[in-house]
């Protein structure tokens, strides 16, 4: 993987970090890719690409709220290591602590992730009398997402619609 880390990333170095996650659904492993650390999530189901492609959408659309920090991430790919139905996600390497003394300020900021839509379109209401004001093309007015999602490994249909009932 290192080798191939310093291929996609430009980079002279790759170090393991020798931090491994392993989970039910997904597997990962950490690397040094030039200065910054990144962590690399594995898994070889069927389902693994449309998976990976939800998930990372879904991180680019949380930090567009900037509330929660979420890590970055850079790529799906094959995994070059194995054969089949192998495939990674890339991402920003973020240190996990406990969350216990961070409960009360997480909540706070998922409130507002899930309030940022709702944000928008109450300041493109207030402001739609404005001379000049041409709106926030950001501002959602239905219920979905652009990509698929999955909840595990089983595919969330998110097609746009305008009744959340139907989601």
């Amino acid at each position: 993987m290192e080798d191939f880390l310093k291929i996609k990333f430009n980079v002279d170095n790759v170090v393991d970090l020798k931090k491994k996650g392993v989970g039910y659904i997904n597997d990962g492993q950490s690397y040094q890719v030039g200065n910054q650390p990144m962590y690399v999530k594995m898994n070889k189901n069927i389902e693994t690409p449309l998976m990976f492609a939800g998930e990372m959408e879904s991180l680019k659309a949380i930090q567009r709220t900037n509330t929660v920090h979420v890590p970055t991430p850079y790529m799906v790919c094959k995994n070059p290591l194995i054969d089949g139905n192998g495939y990674i996600l890339i991402m920003d390497y973020m240190e996990m602590t406990s969350l216990s003394t961070w409960q009360s300020k997480f909540g706070e900021k998922l409130a507002k992730m899930h309030q940022f839509n709702i944000n928008l379109i109450s300041k493109v209401k207030k402001n739609e009398n404005s001379v000049g004001y041409t709106g926030d093309s950001s501002a959602v007015y239905h219920f979905g997402f652009d990509v698929p999602t999955c909840c595990g490994l089983i595919p969330q249909d998110n097609t746009w619609t305008d009744d959340w009932v139907v989601r």
